[in-house]
């Protein structure tokens, strides 16, 4: 992928990068070359960056966001994309 996601000792997620279909969570598309909060995930253990999707191992439960065009967020959505991050 064209992102990069950053995980801080308190548990928070930072992403940058390329954010064309939503794989920083921020809620828009637009991309940032500066790290940005990724807000609606808190006390976060765990993260993965995939080419076009991203994935988020919180203490209350799994998060998913970015494309879903081939199944990727191993879950069914309205659209193809997900801008914020939804819970499994």
């Amino acid at each position: 992928g064209e992102h990069t996601l950053l995980l801080d000792e308190f548990g928070n997620v930072y992403g940058c990068g390329s954010n064309q279909l939503g794989q920083l969570g921020l809620g828009t598309n637009i991309g940032t070359s500066s790290p940005v909060v990724v807000s609606g995930v808190v006390d976060v253990a765990h993260i993965s960056a995939g080419k076009d999707h991203s994935l988020f191992k919180a203490a209350d439960g799994i998060y998913v966001t970015g494309s879903n065009r081939y199944g990727q967020l191993c879950s069914t959505t309205d659209t193809t994309e997900l801008y914020v991050p939804a819970k499994l």
